[in-house]
C-alpha cells in the first residue's frame, strides 16, 4: 500500500506486453493487492483500460489478523478478526470488478489464511481449521480460486523455523505432520457436486452417485472477540434432516477438534521439545489423525434425521451412503459367536 502506483503500473505494462509477445495466450493479471489497498486494484483496472494494457485476471491476498498484540523476535501474537471481515472484503471486490472496465475478469485469491505472519502460532491450531471453514464454504460466491498460503513449515521467510511448532504459514508441519487445517482442505475435498444446504456452522451437499457429505465446525474465539479465559465452552448442537431415498444408511465421521487431529497439543505436552526424538516425532504424527468413527442408521420417510454435537474448535465431515446389506449371503453365520 506504500508502494509507488504509477511505477508498479509501468512495471506491468512492460512486462505484460512482453509476455504476450512472445505468446498471446499466456495469461497475465494482477495487483496482486493487501487489505486496505483496494483503491490499487480500480485505479489498476482505469490504467489497463486506458491504456490498453491487456489483463486476464484480477489477484489479491487476504488475512483476518490486526496488527501484534504482542511482538518478540520469532513469535508474535494477534487478535483475529470474525470470518465475516475477510467475506466482506471478498464481496467488495467482486463488486469493484463488476464495475470496471472489465466486469467478467476472474478473480484469485493467490494468499490466504488468518494470519500473515510465519510466526503466529494461531497457524499451528485447531481454531484455525475451524475458523477457515466458512471461508472455504463461503468465499466460492466471489472468487474464481482461492490459495491457501502456504503448503509447507519448510519456509524461510524469517529465518530458519527454530522448532517444530513455530507459527508457520503450512498445511504440514516439519518431519511431514498434518496440521488440523490440512485435514480441513481434506474434508472440503470430499464434499459434492450439489449444495443442498448451507450456513455459517454448516454445509451439506450431495454427490453424483447419491451419497452425502457433509461439514459442520464450531470456532471458539479467544483474545478479545473471545469470552473471558476459562468460560465453560457450551458445545453447539446441531439437528440436520437429510432428504435420503434409501432404507438405511452408514454413516462415516471423521472429527478434528482439541482432543483429535490436534498434534500441538500433544507436542505441547511434550515440553515443546525444538528437536524431538524420532519416537516422539511418530508420537506426534499419530495425534494428528482425525478421529474415525461410524454408525448405521435407518431413514423414515424418506429423510435421516442426524445429531451432531460439537465441540471446541470442531470441524467434522460426515459421509453418509446406502447400505446394501448383504448379511444373508452368509451360510452358517452366527455374530453370537464371537460377541456381536
Amino acid at each position: 500500500k506504500d508502494a509507488d502506483m504509477a511505477e508498479y503500473f509501468k512495471l506491468y505494462q512492460v512486462t505484460v506486453n512482453a509476455i504476450k509477445e512472445v505468446d498471446s495466450g499466456l495469461k497475465v493479471g494482477g495487483p496482486a493487492i493487501c487489505g486496505g489497498a483496494d483503491h490499487w486494484l480500480t485505479a489498476f483496472l482505469d490504467f489497463c483500460h486506458r491504456e490498453q494494457a491487456p489483463v486476464d485476471f484480477v489477484t489479491r491476498h487476504a488475512y483476518t489478523s490486526s496488527r501484534p498484540v504482542k511482538y518478540f523476535p520469532h513469535l508474535l501474537y494477534q487478535d483475529i478478526y470474525e470470518e465475516d471481515h475477510m467475506l466482506d472484503e471478498l464481496r467488495t471486490v467482486r463488486e469493484l470488478i463488476a464495475n470496471s472496465p472489465f466486469p467478467n475478469l476472474p478473480f484469485y485469491i493467490t494468499e490466504f489464511n488468518t494470519s500473515w505472519s510465519s510466526r503466529n502460532p494461531i497457524h499451528d491450531t485447531v481454531f484455525n481449521a475451524a475458523y477457515l471453514a466458512r471461508i472455504l464454504s463461503e468465499a466460492p460466491d466471489y472468487v474464481d480460486t482461492l490459495s491457501y498460503w502456504t503448503f509447507s513449515d519448510v519456509f524461510e521467510e524469517h529465518d530458519v523455523p527454530r522448532s517444530l511448532f513455530h507459527g508457520g504459514f503450512g498445511l504440514v508441519a516439519l518431519n511431514n505432520i498434518p496440521k488440523p487445517t490440512f485435514h480441513l482442505f481434506s474434508f472440503f475435498a470430499r464434499m459434492g457436486e450439489e449444495q443442498l444446504y448451507r450456513d455459517k456452522n454448516l454445509l451439506v451437499t450431495r454427490r453424483e452417485d447419491g451419497s452425502i457429505a457433509l461439514a459442520a465446525w464450531n470456532p471458539v474465539y479467544f483474545g478479545s472477540t473471545a469470552a473471558a479465559a476459562g468460560t465453560p465452552v457450551v458445545p453447539r448442537e446441531l439437528e440436520i434432516l437429510i432428504p435420503f431415498p434409501k432404507e438405511e444408511a452408514f454413516i462415516k465421521k471423521q472429527t478434528i477438534n482439541e482432543d483429535y487431529g490436534n498434534p500441538l497439543r500433544t507436542w505441547i505436552q511434550m515440553g515443546r521439545p525444538r528437536f524431538p526424538s524420532k519416537a516422539m516425532v511418530e508420537t506426534v504424527r499419530q495425534a494428528a489423525r482425525p478421529h474415525l468413527s461410524t454408525d448405521r442408521l435407518q431413514a423414515d420417510g424418506g429423510n435421516l434425521r442426524l445429531r451432531l454435537s460439537l465441540g471446541k474448535n470442531e470441524v467434522t465431515l460426515v459421509e453418509i451412503m446406502a447400505v446394501n446389506d448383504e448379511t444373508g449371503t452368509y451360510i452358517g453365520l452366527d455374530d453370537s459367536m464371537i460377541g456381536y
